[in-house]
């Protein structure tokens, strides 16, 4: 089965270009003839300008070829490298091969099934290495940028080159730039063909542009928790955003574990401390629970939703039962808002029955009964209104 899954076992193809000596390991006896048929189909694919056909020949042609496969190889590898390049497609977030479901390849593989393991596989349907052992196809994404191509012909100085040029004008995605630095942690602890290593400036650089990004993100915070007002267009209010940016200064420091994700932590502090102090606002209550979540503070969310409580506590008994509501939510108590409401239907009940027997006995009283129908429209007044409070 030597020729099963050959395009997926080379796509780390800079481990196996280590020498031509490493090349021959494992060899069959005909690999020098099968490998020079491989050569020469691909210069016959690159001859006729079918660049893929090439490359996927190429490519089976280097595991047990020689000097010059692997030099075609390679510079068919850094040529369309280069031209994704010129085309600004640099493609930093894909690799160069995917799978996907393929007649062809699902044919071939039921052939080798019914075969067995007694020999090699049956020539696959194009170039070898399309195909995996379960029918489907292993092939070039047509939307391969330079840095998959250059990265998979063991071009490394060029991958490196365009790894950086993706954020080297700068960028506010995050996930990218921790992508970036990831590749280069990884290029700095490899071992790669003719002891290759990454300039160390390039980290050094990448954690400067972190660190700019995370500080610009703090000083964006503080203009908008300053500023009060609401963004109708869903950028929500200056708590909103003030969260929002603190969330990304925290992504950005965190990108190289920067001692200064204390510092945003301390500044959410510092925005939950001034909310607490607003005990009349159950919603200033609520979103300094909000800041004291980011910044990991259990201490000061227990005590601020003990405030709530107690203030709901008091809105209760004002008979501000919408108020009272509000705060037993901040503190996350809804056992008191079902108490409160069973409490407030059972006075309901009892105020109805007595203005029921009021009525009755003011049966035949002209100023009885105006009385009691007053009384009955006040009760219903104010049971609609407890409702409405209570979000019945």
């Amino acid at each position: 089965m030597k020729l099963r899954m050959l395009a997926a076992a080379l796509g780390a193809v800079g481990i196996l270009l280590s020498g031509a000596a490493a090349w021959a390991d494992g060899c069959p006896d005909d690999a020098d003839a099968t490998s020079a048929a491989y050569f020469r189909k691909g210069r016959a694919a690159e001859a006729a300008r079918k660049w893929r056909d090439a490359y996927y020949y190429y490519q089976a042609s280097v595991s047990c070829g020689t000097e010059e496969y692997r030099r075609a190889f390679q510079k068919l590898g850094r040529t369309l490298g280069a031209r994704a390049e010129k085309e600004k497609h640099l493609g930093m977030d894909r690799g160069l091969f995917e799978t996907r479901p393929d007649a062809e390849c699902e044919a071939w593989a039921r052939r080798n099934e019914k075969r067995g393991d007694g020999g090699d596989d049956l020539p696959e349907p194009g170039a070898p290495g399309v195909c995996t052992s379960d029918g489907l196809a292993h092939v070039i994404r047509k939307d391969a940028g330079a840095f998959a191509w250059y990265e998979d012909a063991a071009a490394y100085a060029e991958a490196d080159r365009v790894a950086f040029a993706a954020v080297q004008g700068g960028t506010q995605d995050t996930g990218l730039l921790g992508r970036v630095v990831d590749h280069f942690r990884g290029r700095r602890d490899g071992n790669y063909e003719g002891g290759y290593k990454p300039d160390p400036k390039y980290l050094s650089r990448l954690e400067a542009m972190a660190t700019d990004a995370g500080e610009k993100a703090l000083a964006a915070e503080s203009g908008e928790f300053a500023r009060k007002e609401v963004d109708l267009a869903g950028g929500g209010g200056p708590v909103e955003r003030s969260l929002s940016l603190l969330h990304k200064a925290r992504d950005w420091f965190k990108i190289f574990q920067d001692a200064r994700d204390k510092k945003v932590s301390e500044r959410a502090v510092q925005r939950g401390d001034l909310m607490a102090q607003d005990t009349d606002s159950y919603q200033s209550l609520a979103q300094a629970i909000a800041y004291y979540e980011f910044a990991a503070r259990e201490d000061k969310q227990k005590a601020v939703r003990a405030q709530a409580r107690k203030m709901g506590e008091a809105k209760e008994k004002a008979g501000e039962y919408g108020a009272a509501g509000e705060y037993y939510g901040v503190a996350g108590d809804n056992a008191k808002i079902k108490e409160m409401g069973r409490a407030v239907g059972k006075g309901g009940r009892e105020q109805a029955e007595e203005v029921r027997k009021k009525m009755k006995g003011g049966k035949g009283s002209r100023e009885g009964m105006e009385k009691s129908e007053g009384e009955r429209k006040k009760f219903k007044k104010e049971q609609e209104d407890l409702e409405k409070d209570l979000g019945f």
